[in-house]
């Protein structure tokens, strides 16, 4: 039985070692979890790895500083998030409604 699971995990590497991570637009913390989301920013640049899902709450994020996604990530949308950035913040260009 071992010696399976060590041939699926090899064959199926992404596959085994994906996390889901949960945001929400009033979140805080670094737990990330569907009961204690943390924010959009924190669950991408810094708790998620490449082949990842984060899962955004309905709500409306608010951009304020960049956001850097230098990995794969798959990014869904529980509802239907929306962004906003202030004029001539660093989130005035994001334009980004609807299911993710």
């Amino acid at each position: 039985m071992r010696y399976i699971l060590i041939f699926i995990l090899l064959l199926f590497p992404k596959v085994a070692l994906c996390a889901d991570w949960y945001c929400a637009y009033n979140g805080s913390g670094t737990t990330c979890s569907a009961e204690t989301p943390c924010t959009w920013k924190y669950a991408v640049e810094t708790k998620s790895s490449a082949g990842d899902t984060v899962h955004m709450q309905n709500g409306t994020y608010t951009i304020s500083s960049e956001v850097t996604i230098n990995k794969e990530l798959t990014i869904v949308g529980d509802g239907e998030p929306t962004w906003s950035g202030a004029p001539g913040s660093a989130g005035s260009s994001a334009s980004w409604s609807g299911n993710v």
